[in-house]
């Protein structure tokens, strides 16, 4: 979805929770999906390469 400019709702469960600090509260996927798209605005040329990700039951970390 980032380096392919596509959408992202179908990338997100149901009860996604996108958590950025713990002083505010968790974006939902559609409130996520509306960062991204933002992100993508703001710097057409942005590209991730994922190094490292981690996943223990319903939880997901990736080190970019």
């Amino acid at each position: 979805m980032w380096n392919g400019r596509q959408p992202a709702a179908p990338f997100f469960a149901p009860g996604y929770r996108r958590y950025l600090a713990t002083t505010v509260p968790p974006l939902t996927g559609a409130e996520q999906e509306q960062r991204i798209i933002d992100f993508q605005a703001a710097f057409p040329e942005l590209h991730f390469t994922i190094e490292d990700l981690v996943a223990e039951g319903d939880r997901v970390v990736s080190l970019r």
